[in-house]
């Protein structure tokens, strides 16, 4: 008789407990929403403001350049020079649309390449994505990509070509609203960026 009324006593501290276990929280705490808070992330209408102007971007890049050889020639190291106007979205994507303008030779007859391009461009933020949104941030890394067309001008003849590029984006920020950076990328052309007669993949 004790064993049995000891299984019951046992049952019902069980049940009491899984009982009280199952209770709804009606605190409207959900610790969620709190787990990654060193990682913050405004709302899109928190981060964009009130006004188009807001978040907008100005890029001014100069560098270098140079096609890949290939059988019927190989090319110089020439000028390039950017500049873009974007727009960010939220901490992580910005969207701009750029010119650019650049000069190079092509060896086999040393004629003088001019060209000049239009791109539309997408940016993302690793460094927000992965460790929060922070406007005082002092160093940065990103990603670029952009589409463009370009004309280009060789020996009095004009050709257009399409243009796919791929970079990364690293940024130092020396003053509020002020960033430096640096940006290697290739790019990838159409037949007709050095205007040449020949097939250019």
């Amino acid at each position: 008789m004790a064993n049995k009324t000891l299984l019951c006593c046992a049952a019902l501290c069980l049940f009491c407990s899984f009982a009280q276990a199952q209770e709804v929280d009606t605190t409207g705490f959900n610790a969620l929403e709190y787990s990654m808070q060193k990682r913050w992330r405004p709302s899109n209408s928190e981060f964009r403001g009130d006004r188009f102007s807001d978040n907008l971007t100005l890029s001014l890049g100069g560098g270098v350049e140079q096609l890949l050889e290939r059988s019927t020639s190989s090319y110089s190291l020439g000028p390039l020079f950017r500049a873009s106007l974007g727009k960010d979205l939220n901490i992580t994507n910005n969207l701009f649309v750029g010119v650019s303008a650049g000069m190079f030779r092509r060896n086999r007859d040393g004629a003088k390449v001019l060209r000049g391009g239009l791109e539309l461009g997408h940016s993302f933020d690793i460094a927000s994505y992965f460790w929060g949104y922070d406007p005082d941030r002092k160093l940065g890394l990103g990603t670029v990509e952009a589409l463009g067309i370009n004309l280009s001008r060789a020996s009095g003849q004009y050709r257009f070509s399409a243009s796919v590029s791929l970079g990364l984006r690293l940024k130092a920020m020396v003053a509020k609203d002020f960033e430096f950076f640096f940006q290697p990328d290739v790019s990838f052309y159409t037949d007709g960026i050095d205007c040449s007669s020949a097939a250019n993949w």
